[in-house]
């Protein structure tokens, strides 16, 4: 009955029932925690419409077609224009990927996550590209892709 929770659970997210009025999909962090937040209406959703919910974020390749399973299934509830759906957080990703990398147990980011100081940062592309780094900050040209060596301080 409850497949979307299920599904999540075996992903290593917390899953999380609201009665939002705006928002019926939104991803976050709760205690270093993975968490999907999930709109009422899909707690008792089918399979198929559980799977797009659950793998919106994940699975960018089929991202429309989990759209709009999404979409028409959330039609008979809601009008169109009156809700949305909330984009990926990067801590949101960071958490999952490390908890899928700890056998899927939830696993507080905290505690395997800390702030390290950069002690450097080196230009690897070619030195007459036009990236500027100065003071921490990094200046890149929108159509530009900069191959850069980190090295942070232990």
């Amino acid at each position: 009955m409850y497949y979307v929770k299920e599904l999540c659970i075996k992903k290593g997210i917390k899953p999380v029932f609201t009665n939002n009025k705006l928002t019926i999909l939104s991803n976050g962090i709760l205690n270093g925690i993975p968490v999907l937040r999930i709109h009422k209406i899909f707690a008792a959703c089918s399979g198929e419409t559980a799977e797009a919910v659950v793998n919106y974020y994940f699975d960018i390749e089929n991202r429309g077609n989990h759209i709009a399973l999404i979409q028409n299934y959330a039609s008979h509830y809601l009008r169109p224009g009156d809700y949305k759906i909330a984009p990926l957080s990067d801590k949101f990703m960071t958490s999952f990927m490390i908890n899928n990398h700890y056998g899927g147990r939830n696993i507080n980011l905290d505690s395997v996550l800390s702030e390290r100081s950069i002690s450097s940062i080196t230009q690897k592309s070619d030195e007459n590209d036009s990236i500027e780094i100065l003071d921490g900050t990094i200046k890149v040209p929108d159509d530009h892709i900069a191959e850069l060596d980190i090295v942070i301080d232990l």
